[in-house]
């Protein structure tokens, strides 16, 4: 394995993470408690690969000046792990029977119970594979003179993004004129520039045509070819100045 498949690796595990993360929660939350206690120990096993990816490669991440935030990012997870098994063992006696005796006052107990939690963990993970994905992508020469995002790109928008949208309709055609060039143009740092610090690091930004102050915050991730558009604000308020 070269260092590009190393990183490819702890990206799809940080992926994991999230996704066993999000389908433990649903599972939790709709009634179905049998599988989610099932689904719970998965969370804990994709934490724990990825703390041995941090054994086995270490020398590969300290080479691409990604170790420190692997760690910090391996940590906070097993923190909020521990947190999460407390609170889940402490629901031991809850059965998918006894759910369905009421389930909307159950729905509500579990989701003020776990969210705040799970979505640490989904965030703290996504975060963190944001970071890798765009370390993976400096290992690739830029190309120009073609579009940089491939043309059979998926394409998703964040409700955040798209509330924006509707709050804002004079800068609605700026936006999709920006989108366009996002993903028609070849690499720009107006259009494709990796944020390197802030509470955006790891992700891409955009300049929103004729609107010189705003920005588009999204991510590109090459493995399984997503663009997703999260955010749109002025400097400030995304915290770049």
């Amino acid at each position: 394995m070269d260092d590009k498949d190393i990183l490819q690796l702890v990206a799809d595990t940080l992926g994991t993470v999230s996704s066993i993360a999000k389908q433990f929660f649903d599972r939790l939350t709709s009634g179905s408690i049998s599988e989610a206690k099932r689904t719970f120990p998965s969370i804990g096993n994709s934490i724990a690969a990825l703390n041995g990816a941090l054994t086995k490669f270490r020398d590969v991440f300290q080479k691409q000046n990604v170790l420190a935030g692997l760690i910090s990012t391996k940590n906070s997870l097993f923190n909020t792990l521990n947190i999460l098994k407390e609170k889940f063992d402490a629901q031991a006696g809850l059965t998918d029977a006894e759910f369905d005796k009421d389930p909307a006052t159950y729905t509500v107990l579990l989701t003020d119970e776990f969210k705040p939690f799970i979505g640490q963990i989904i965030n703290t993970a996504n975060k963190e594979k944001a970071r890798i994905d765009a370390a993976i992508e400096a290992l690739q020469p830029k190309q120009r003179g073609i579009s940089f995002i491939p043309p059979d790109v998926r394409v998703e928008r964040d409700d955040e993004y798209e509330n924006f949208k509707r709050e804002y309709p004079n800068m609605v055609k700026a936006i999709e004129t920006s989108e366009q060039r996002i993903q028609t143009y070849p690499y720009t740092d107006n259009l494709h520039e990796i944020l390197k610090r802030g509470p955006w690091a790891g992700y891409r930004h955009a300049w929103v045509f004729g609107f010189k102050d705003y920005r588009i915050i999204y991510s590109w991730e090459g493995s399984n070819n997503l663009l997703l558009y999260r955010k749109i604000g002025t400097h400030q308020e995304l915290g770049l100045d």
